[in-house]
């Protein structure tokens, strides 16, 4: 058990009764309060809440009885998890506060742990009801878009774990496949068509398989896009803004899109994970442009990958061998020069382009030797 106090009245008016109730529960234990909610939610729902809480709760029925139900509270989480078989990532352990009415919820504070990494969480969303409620519970009444405000911090986060949906984390150079190698499964359900607006700051932050550090941006929400914007941070050595847009309606074929530009990155970790050309290029580049994919299976994302993008490098090295170093020593021999396997590079101009899986360089110029 738990300890639980209540108390109520009944005010009296010429519209006809109001009844009010202020109750406290201490201590619940979220597990066997979730059981008698399971039989309500649909089968694919069900999944298994743990952990301990607290509760205030004040209801008020006015005379029209529970279509004048309003009511508010406080709810306090306190190491709880869920976890649920179609989830890409359960939840680990949540440290929370919330205030309730029926229209907005507010997270005062928040602290939560997955695999993909943790955050804190502070907030309101605005109209949560009926939407969220079960169809058969909705009962033909109007159902207004929710709307969420937040902001996110986060020491770690892996974007490409914790909603895979929303990163095409699949595209890697060189035929890599998701940790399970296995195609995506099929999922029966949408993202909530929710609108929202926020900021997010991440000490470590992975997306599509990069590592950046230090990232700050902000994030809008509408009509199952996510478009992140005003994205900084630092990675490979350099920094980098851009935006990206994630189109939710379909999950299991999502499209990506953004633009980005970069300064002082180091070339060759680029090229090793866009391109899957390593130990080739290095130096300090400064690029910009724009990629697109769509898909959620890893073959049909770098299949589908576009990206094009505008690099320099003004000082740096280029490193050849086996038979691209044959040919291109073969090439420089027709012009009375020698290739040697290592040498200086200055003033290297290009655009690389990588199209459904092909990668290509245009109007490439450099210098190379001292």
């Amino acid at each position: 058990g738990f300890p639980l106090s209540c108390q109520g009245n009944v005010q009296v008016a010429d519209a006809g009764p109001t009844t009010r109730l202020q109750g406290q529960v201490r201590d619940i234990d979220l597990g066997k309060l979730w059981t008698l909610f399971k039989p309500l939610l649909p089968p694919e729902q069900k999944g298994e809440l743990a952990g301990r809480g607290d509760l205030d709760l004040n209801l008020a029925v006015g005379p029209g009885g529970i279509d004048q139900l309003t009511y508010s509270g406080t709810a306090v989480f306190r190491k709880a998890s869920y976890t649920q078989t179609q989830l890409v990532d359960e939840l680990q352990s949540m440290d929370a506060e919330l205030n309730f009415t029926e229209k907005q919820f507010t997270v005062t504070r928040s602290d939560l742990a997955f695999n993909a990494g943790r955050f804190q969480l502070t907030g309101s969303l605005r109209d949560p009801f009926p939407y969220f409620l079960p169809p058969e519970m909705r009962a033909g009444r109007a159902v207004p878009r929710p709307h969420l405000e937040f902001t996110l911090r986060s020491p770690r986060l892996d974007v490409d774990r914790l909603i895979p949906a929303a990163s095409p984390s699949g595209a890697a150079a060189g035929g890599s496949k998701t940790p399970s190698g296995k195609t995506a499964a099929t999922l029966d359900l949408e993202f909530p068509d929710l609108t929202a607006s926020g900021t997010f700051q991440a000490d470590s932050l992975i997306y599509m398989q990069v590592p950046f550090t230090g990232v700050t941006g902000q994030v809008d929400i509408q009509d199952r896009v996510v478009a992140c914007r005003e994205v900084k941070g630092a990675v490979y050595g350099g920094r980098v803004e851009g935006q990206v847009n994630v189109d939710l309606k379909n999950l299991n074929d999502p499209a990506y899109g953004g633009t980005y530009q970069a300064r002082d990155i180091e070339v060759d970790n680029f090229m090793q994970r866009f391109v899957g050309l390593a130990g080739v290029v290095f130096g300090g580049a400064s690029m910009s442009g724009q990629f697109s994919a769509h898909g959620r299976d890893p073959d049909v994302i770098r299949n589908s990958l576009n990206l094009a993008s505008d690099a320099q490098i003004l000082k740096g090295r280029l490193v050849t061998k086996g038979q691209l170093h044959g040919t291109l020593a073969q090439l420089a021999s027709q012009t009375g020069n020698n290739l040697a396997g290592e040498q200086a590079l200055r003033d290297l101009a290009t655009r690389i382009k990588v199209d459904q899986g092909r990668v290509g360089l245009d109007n490439l110029s450099m210098k190379l030797g001292q």
